[in-house]
């Protein structure tokens, strides 16, 4: 197969997923009109047979309650009766008995249904635009109506169906000049369209689930067999000469390395990258000190200080390396003990001070003493140590972050919070992935890789912990990081 035929054959696949995926979901968005549909039809059947169970009744009798009052629209002087034992009670015909139906669907499941008509009895009976439209309409000869009304603050799936004129109407609407066969109104039935959208909504995931995996699938066999292609003429060619034999299985190699170091290769090029500049600094300050006799007492130590932050910096790089190493040749052991978590924090905030007063910014502990954690010191420190650096670099000065710990079932969810500069969703959703991850100057340029992210994440997750960020740009952001309880009063 030719590099060209495997792009044509690549699109062609990628075009048929497309119109797949699209064609299934105008069958989905259909299913669930529909099922909205069947859903308001048995709604509207339902009221329909109660509706005739009470007629065939001509009304039934209930007691007379706060929510049950005589119907003033009903003219029949055998409307309220008083039982030998003093009960009051009042008929309820088939339209106040479907009003009080709708009442109970409305305060219960957000279903709303509504008897109308273009002249009715009762005024709050009276059809809206849509029902006066769907009334006409039923004049007209149509069976029903259905339609989905989506605005800024309505969201509904709204169906009608008429109801006609039969003998028991008549004792309250042959005033009126009814005939039975006649439409004497109808009944509406609204259902908010926010539970079908999110059904619809999981239905689509999965949709697209399945259809990218059909295309990743399809596009893994399509390489396969190009690569099979390739190689099965390769090994034709190799059989000739011998030199592009031992070249092709060289590359074979080189190819499957890479495959198997994709991410690592990534992550020592980010490493070898920022462990340049640092020495370079170094390396330039410390030839100022060597050529240069003409520094004053004051411009030396700033020289001395700048070595200093750069060559603390160049370590916790070459710190986080090691880390690495030994987490990826699992040499790095778990050694867990009884630790009172206040007390570990106040540790962590001692050796960050000096970075956190050179921007003015007050490292605040507000979780009480006495809540113990069973865990790794070493592994919960480079997280606390990693996570407060970051909050120090991304803060403002005069500024504070603050520490915090809340009980959550089974664990304890440790809390840092800065009020700095804060990250995009976009942003915060990569933090903790090797393959997405950048580095963001902090307020005051500061650099970073980005990888001490990563490392807290292995670390907390070997203590059967997770880690996460909630942050908005501009508004500051906290980490969160768990650790399971198994705890003690000390």
């Amino acid at each position: 197969m030719s590099k060209r035929q495997f792009v044509i054959f690549g699109f062609s696949w990628f075009g048929l997923v497309l119109v797949s995926f699209v064609w299934q979901l105008q069958i989905n968005k259909a299913n669930f009109d529909n099922l909205a549909l069947f859903s308001a039809q048995s709604h509207f059947k339902e009221i329909v047979m109660a509706r005739m169970w009470n007629s065939s009744h001509k009304g039934v009798y209930v007691p007379v309650t706060k929510i049950t009052q005589p119907n003033i629209y009903l003219e029949d002087s055998l409307r309220d009766l008083q039982t030998t034992s003093g009960i009051l009670l009042t008929k309820i015909n088939p339209a106040y008995m479907t009003r009080q139906i709708a009442e109970m669907h409305t305060n219960e499941n957000d279903l709303q249904f509504h008897i109308t008509s273009l002249n009715p009895i009762r005024p709050e009976n009276m059809a809206d635009s849509w029902e006066a439209s769907a009334l006409l309409d039923f004049e007209h000869g149509a069976k029903s109506k259905f339609s989905r009304i989506k605005g800024a603050s309505i969201n509904l799936y709204r169906y009608m169906a008429p109801l006609f004129v039969v003998k028991s109407c008549l004792n309250c609407h042959a005033k009126q000049g009814y005939k039975i066969g006649q439409i004497r109104g109808g009944i509406s039935v609204s259902q908010h369209a926010a539970i079908f959208d999110h059904s619809a909504s999981k239905s689509l995931k999965a949709l697209l689930l399945v259809h990218l995996c059909v295309l990743v699938l399809g596009l893994l066999a399509l390489t396969l067999h190009y690569r099979n292609s390739n190689n099965y003429i390769l090994t034709i060619e190799n059989k000739r000469k011998e030199l592009e034999r031992k070249n092709a299985q060289l590359m074979e190699l080189n190819i499957h390395l890479q495959d198997t170091n994709l991410k690592r290769d990534k992550f020592f090029s980010i490493i070898a990258h920022d462990l340049k500049s640092p020495f370079n600094s170094i390396l330039g300050f410390i030839d100022l000190l060597v050529t240069t006799n003409s520094f004053s007492e004051s411009e030396r130590n700033d020289i001395l200080l700048g070595l200093s932050a750069t060559a603390q910096k160049t370590y916790n790089l070459l710190e986080n390396l090691l880390q690495w190493a030994m987490l990826e040749l699992n040499r790095m052991p778990t050694h867990k003990s009884l630790l009172d978590i206040r007390d570990l924090i106040e540790e962590n905030n001692v050796a960050m001070a000096q970075f956190a007063n050179a921007k003015s910014i007050m490292l605040e502990n507000y979780i009480p003493r006495g809540i113990v954690v069973f865990t790794d010191k070493n592994h919960i420190s480079f997280v606390l140590r990693n996570i407060t650096s970051n909050a120090i670099k991304f803060s403002n000065e005069n500024s504070e972050i603050k520490f915090d710990i809340t009980e959550n079932g089974s664990e304890y969810i440790i809390s840092i919070q800065d009020s700095g500069i804060g990250m995009t969703s976009m942003q915060a959703e990569s933090l903790f992935k090797l393959e997405k991850t950048t580095s963001t100057p902090g307020t005051n340029n500061e650099k970073g890789t980005g990888l001490g992210l990563i490392l807290c994440k292995e670390f907390v997750e070997r203590q059967n912990g997770r880690i996460w960020v909630e942050s908005e740009a501009g508004c500051g952001s906290t980490v969160y990081f768990s650790i399971p309880r198994e705890t003690k009063k000390l």
